[in-house]
C-alpha cells in the first residue's frame, strides 16, 4: 500500500451488496443450524449418551434440506463436543473432540469430516493428539494439534481436493499443570484470506524468570503456493486468540481477561518500507472474539466478531455492521434469523 493511501482510522458508513432471504424447513425437532450453500442447508440433531457413565458423549446426525426435501445424510458417533465448522465448495467441514463414523472403529481424539450432500467422511484423524486450531483458507485446511506428554505440536496442512497433508511447521514445548508455556514454541492462533496462513507463535524460555517474564510473541505468514515461511515485523505483545489475513491487512483479535475494553481487534497495514501501521478496529468489544476472517475483494474485509458480521474497505476507510451470527459461504455472508437464511453478496 502506498504511503499517501494508509488510512489512519474507520468511519461508519454504508456498503452496497445484495440481500437473498430463503425460508428453511428443520429436518427433526430442535435440529441445529450448520450451514447454507448452494447445495442447501445443513442442520445436526445430537443425542447425549448416560452422562454418569461416560461424561457426556454424543451420537450427532447430519441432515441437508434441499430440492429434493429433508434428507439424513450422515452420523458422527462418540463426540464429546464441535471445535470447528465451515463450508468448502458447497460442503460442511467439521472437527471434533473424539468422533467416529462406525461404532467400531478406534477411540480417535480428535476427527474433521467432511459432509455434503452424497454423505459423509473423515478427512483427518488422531490418537493422542488434541485439536488446537482450524481454519479453511482457500482450497487447504490449515490445523494445529498438539501432544503434551510428548511435548510436540504440528502445524499441518490438508489439500481439499488431494486429501494430501503436509507439516508446515513443528515445535517442541513444555507447559505446568495450568497450561502455561515454560519452555520452546507453540502457535496460539491462525487465519489467513485465500493463499496463505498467517500464525502467532508463543515462545517461552523460563529459566527461573516469571512465566510472563519470559514469554514472547512472533507473527509468521506461510505462503501455500510455494512454501515459504516469513516472519512479519509486527510487534504485538498483548495476548490474542485471533490473527488471520496476509502480508497487506493482517488482523488480530486480543484476549480481554478482565472484560474492560472496549476494543480488542487491531488491523496492520503494510506501508511501502515494509513496515505496519496499526488501526484500531472500532465497536468490537470484549465480548465480541474475532472467530473468522476473509477477503471479499481487493479492498474489502468481512469478520465474523461475536454476534455480529463486520465489513470493512480498508482503501476508503469505512466500515459497516450486520447484526448476528454468521458464517461465510466463499465471498458470501450466511447469516440464520429464525426460519430464514439471510445470504449477503456482491460486495461494493
Amino acid at each position: 500500500i502506498a504511503e499517501g493511501t494508509i488510512i489512519t482510522e474507520l468511519k461508519k458508513g454504508k456498503f452496497e451488496y445484495k440481500e437473498t432471504v430463503k425460508k428453511m424447513i428443520e429436518p427433526v425437532k430442535n435440529s441445529d443450524f450448520e450451514g447454507y450453500s448452494d447445495k442447501g442447508v445443513y442442520f445436526s440433531s445430537s443425542k447425549k449418551h448416560n452422562e454418569m457413565l461416560d461424561g457426556g458423549l454424543c451420537d450427532t446426525t447430519y441432515y441437508i434440506t434441499d430440492e429434493k426435501g429433508n434428507r439424513e445424510l450422515c452420523k458422527v458417533n462418540n463426540n464429546f463436543y464441535g471445535i470447528f465448522k465451515g463450508i468448502y465448495e458447497g460442503d460442511l467441514i467439521v472437527g471434533f473432540d473424539g468422533g467416529l463414523e462406525k461404532e467400531e472403529e478406534a477411540d480417535w481424539r480428535f476427527s474433521i469430516h467432511r459432509i455434503g450432500a452424497n454423505g459423509g467422511e473423515i478427512i483427518c484423524k488422531g490418537i493422542g493428539w488434541k485439536l488446537m486450531e482450524t481454519q479453511i483458507i482457500g482450497d487447504s485446511l490449515v490445523y494445529y494439534i498438539g501432544n503434551d506428554e510428548k511435548g510436540v505440536g504440528i502445524l499441518n496442512k490438508c489439500n481439499l481436493k488431494t486429501k494430501e497433508t503436509e507439516e508446515i511447521v513443528k515445535y517442541k514445548y513444555k507447559e505446568n499443570e495450568q497450561g502455561e508455556l515454560l519452555q520452546g514454541k507453540r502457535v496460539y492462533a491462525l487465519d489467513g484470506f485465500k493463499d496463505g496462513v498467517i500464525f502467532r507463535i508463543e515462545i517461552a524460555d523460563k529459566k527461573g524468570k516469571d512465566v510472563e517474564e519470559s514469554r514472547k510473541w512472533e507473527t509468521l505468514y506461510y505462503d501455500l503456493n510455494d512454501k515459504s515461511l516469513t516472519e512479519l515485523p509486527i510487534k504485538h505483545e498483548r495476548t490474542a486468540n485471533y490473527i488471520g489475513g496476509d502480508k497487506d491487512c493482517v488482523i488480530i483479535g486480543d484476549i480481554d481477561v478482565d472484560n474492560t475494553t472496549d476494543n480488542i481487534g487491531t488491523m496492520y497495514l503494510k506501508k511501502e518500507d515494509g513496515s505496519y501501521a496499526n488501526i484500531i478496529l472500532p465497536e468490537i468489544e470484549s465480548c465480541d472474539d474475532i472467530k473468522k476472517g476473509i477477503r471479499i475483494s481487493d479492498s474489502i474485509i468481512g469478520l465474523l466478531a461475536g454476534g455480529k458480521v463486520y465489513l470493512l474497505d480498508y482503501k476508503k476507510g469505512s466500515y459497516e455492521i450486520i447484526n448476528g451470527y454468521g458464517m461465510f459461504e466463499q465471498d458470501r455472508i450466511v447469516i440464520k434469523e429464525n426460519n430464514e437464511v439471510h445470504i449477503y453478496e456482491n460486495f461494493k
